[in-house]
């Protein structure tokens, strides 16, 4: 299977998890599924232009680079993809537990718009 196609798979299962975790009120994996999703998503573009970061900061420093910067991937959401990283590293390594259902479905909103905005980029 064509690696882009398996990652874009991947982000949508895994934004399908989010929600499937937010309304069984488990906010703080949710938020981190969605943050994942848009990772993903960021992971499927940058193959398409044969980059290969080995972090989640690097791949976000890419992407914002070549997508953001050149090809004008929707600036906020790319800003929303970077405060979501920060607030998925707290959820994951516990370091708050300020994890709202308010936080979770703005970040399911956010991933979702930034599936939509990636297709453009995928034709």
């Amino acid at each position: 299977m064509d690696e882009t196609k398996l990652l874009i798979d991947n982000a949508i299962d895994n934004i399908e998890s989010s929600e499937l975790l937010y309304n069984n009120k488990k906010y703080r994996n949710s938020i981190t599924l969605a943050y994942y999703s848009m990772f993903l998503i960021a992971k499927a573009l940058l193959i398409t232009k044969k980059i290969y970061p080995k972090t989640h900061n690097g791949t976000i420093h890419e992407f914002t680079k070549i997508f953001v910067n050149e090809e004008n991937f929707n600036k906020e959401l790319a800003k929303e993809f970077v405060r979501t990283q920060n607030i998925r590293e707290h959820a994951s390594y516990g370091e708050i537990d300020d994890y709202s259902k308010e936080v979770a479905k703005n970040k399911i909103e956010i991933a979702h718009k930034f599936i939509k905005e990636s297709e453009k980029f995928f034709k």
